[in-house]
């Protein structure tokens, strides 16, 4: 997976922008990635860009990764992420089942996005 890394000093979040598959070692690579810069820059509000990735696992598999996304990724409560994804490469219902099994472990702090300008919006709402 190809990685892009940085704070966007503008918007204020730290944005992970992958090219690739989406599965188990990406996604916390791209995790560790983000928490890296979110340290160096005392900045707990992730936006991650995968509008250039496909699903690489099952859903099963995606299920067992994000049920306890803390322990799969070290993204605590304390992060507030967004994913943007696009829906020609990367199945809405999919998104929309991860976005499920990580709210329904107790994360109202992990939403998904079509659209980068909405995601931004929400991650700067509160």
């Amino acid at each position: 997976m190809e990685l892009t890394a940085y704070f966007d000093q503008g918007n204020k979040v730290i944005v992970v922008e992958s090219v690739g598959e989406v599965n188990t070692e990406n996604i916390k690579a791209t995790a560790t990635k983000a928490l890296e810069l979110s340290k160096q820059h005392n900045n707990n509000l992730l936006l991650f860009d995968i509008t250039k990735c496909s699903v690489g696992q099952s859903a099963t598999q995606g299920f067992q990764d994000m049920q306890n996304m803390s322990e799969t990724t070290g993204l605590t409560l304390d992060y507030k992420s967004a994913i943007v994804y696009d829906p020609n490469i990367y199945p809405t219902d999919r998104a929309r089942f991860i976005e499920n099994v990580v709210f329904n472990r107790g994360n109202q702090r992990f939403k998904v996005f079509t659209d980068r300008h909405e995601a931004l919006k929400w991650l700067k709402k509160d």
